[in-house]
């Protein structure tokens, strides 16, 4: 089998109330599929802080999971926290 991880980077001290239904559909949709699903704050490595854009905060964190946590024969899907599942019988 293939191992896929959807990763959803947010930026520290946002509201995830503002995208609980995007998130519940991911997360859903990776439990049906075997797929993996994180989401964390942009603030967990030291070294992603030095960016003040929160853009390369979240790829640098992404990064850094790639890197450090995540296998490396493993396929990444990161997308935003508004990002929502339309259809869960299309695969990754």
């Amino acid at each position: 089998s293939i191992d896929i991880a959807i990763v959803i980077i947010v930026t520290q001290g946002s509201e995830l109330n503002n995208y609980q239904t995007a998130l519940y559909s991911v997360e859903c949709y990776a439990t049906q599929h075997g797929y993996s699903s994180r989401v964390e704050s942009d603030d967990k490595f030291e070294e992603c802080s030095r960016h003040e854009d929160k853009l390369f905060r979240r790829h640098c964190h992404t990064h850094q999971m790639m890197t450090r946590e995540i296998p490396e024969n493993a396929y990444v899907l990161f997308i935003d926290a508004d990002v929502g599942v339309v259809n869960p019988n299309k695969f990754v």
